[in-house]
């Protein structure tokens, strides 16, 4: 019998270990560039590299999930991930540090479409709601403890160090994993790559999709962003060094932990149409002062926690707004695969438009590039949820 209890707890760890191994590179940019002989610019590769994998993996996740047999799937994600984080910390040259982290992030994007089928499939109803909870507060909760507890130990013992304890953390949670997803009943469906790409072709042809989303992958490439240079943006605008960045990592990932359990309330308590609308132009204000390092540390560090809280709400509401915005699709599963893509697919652009220009233009450009790619992203939502939504909330 699955104890499913087992299940929450496993990919709890799991989603927490990855996401920390994934954000960990921005902060140790500099124990990181000096490993590799490469510059701190160029460090951002890594998370690009990562983040491609990821999004190859959200995308043939879903038809993986019912064509593979789940005990094996976890089993080729858990060594995806283990073996990518082993070469990235076994060979110096950071052309392979690139490709295993691709193989990283290519098993971690397979282990989510694995996560949320067992969260519609593989569990009962009484525990349907841990494991959306675990889902949503895994990689923020990350964000908030495990990267400053991985800048920490290796800044009080060396930076492969914390790479490797969470590798081991994988390798566990992924053995309890296999344990319980093999006693699974499982209907095998066979592997169909067009019957994918017409549900994708489907929900991006719907009135509005493809501003709608473009918009997404626009604004959360700021949010991305910002996070990416996090390590090189506290060290040139305020000389903070590794343990530094990860302190203040600490309190912006553990305000955005809060923001994202209540936000619910707060649309509920402004109505939907205000909070939004709202949120976006105080986010676009918040966030002009913030990166152009207008105030002090402790100010900058107060408006990082405000972006960060804001963006929560912005995706919640987003996110609640789908089945309006969409009522005419019976299989709107797909246009929620469709937002964790377009976040990652910003992801992967801006951190490696940042690691390729940075050098060469500056972090004064790139810093109008992520407002600028901000504003363009929130219109094209706006304009979206205008047309689409406004008028049947609230």
């Amino acid at each position: 019998m699955l104890k499913e209890r087992w299940v929450v707890y496993a990919s709890f760890l799991i989603i927490f270990a990855f996401t920390t191994v994934d954000a960990s590179i921005s902060p140790m940019v500099l124990p990181l560039h000096r490993h590799f002989g490469v510059s701190m610019d160029e460090i951002l590769l890594l998370i690009s590299s990562c983040t491609a994998g990821i999004v190859l993996g959200v995308f043939w996740g879903p038809m993986l999930t019912r064509s593979v047999m789940l005990s094996r799937l976890v089993v080729v994600t858990v060594a995806a991930m283990v073996l990518g984080v082993a070469g990235f910390l076994a060979f110096p040259s950071f052309a392979m540090a690139v490709v295993f982290r691709f193989v990283f992030g290519l098993g971690g994007g397979i282990m989510a479409s694995l996560m949320w089928w067992l969260t519609f499939h593989g569990v009962s109803k009484a525990n349907y709601q841990a494991m959306v909870n675990v889902l949503m507060s895994a990689r923020p909760l990350a964000a908030a403890l495990g990267v400053p507890f991985a800048t920490i130990v290796a800044a009080k013992s060396a930076w492969h160090s914390p790479f490797l304890l969470f590798a081991v953390l994988i390798l566990g949670c992924g053995a309890l994993l296999y344990a319980q997803t093999g006693k699974v009943t499982q209907t095998i469906e066979k592997w169909e790559a067009k019957s994918l790409l017409r549900d994708y072709g489907m929900a991006l042809g719907q009135p509005q999709a493809m501003p709608f989303y473009l918009g997404m992958v626009f604004s959360k490439a700021c949010y991305f962003g910002i996070y990416a240079i996090a390590g090189i943006w506290f060290y040139r605008h305020y000389g903070l060094q590794l343990l530094e960045v990860g302190s203040r990592l600490f309190f912006i990932g553990m305000a955005e932990v809060a923001m994202t359990f209540a936000a619910p309330y707060v649309l509920r308590y402004f109505g939907y149409v205000k909070t939004l609308v709202g949120s976006i132009v105080l986010s676009a204000a918040v966030f002009l002062v913030l990166v152009k390092a207008y105030c002090p540390l402790w100010g900058a560090t107060l408006l990082f926690v405000v972006f960060v809280g804001l963006d929560r709400v912005i995706s919640m509401a987003l996110t609640l707004s789908l089945p309006k915005m969409f009522p005419d699709v019976d299989n709107r599963a797909i246009f929620g695969s469709l937002v964790t893509l377009s976040a990652w697919m910003g992801l992967a652009l801006v951190s490696y438009l940042e690691g390729d220009n940075l050098a060469r233009v500056g972090l004064g450009a790139v810093e109008w590039g992520l407002l600028a790619s901000f504003v363009f992203g929130s219109c094209l939502i706006c304009y979206v949820q205008r047309v689409r939504v406004f008028s049947l909330m609230d």
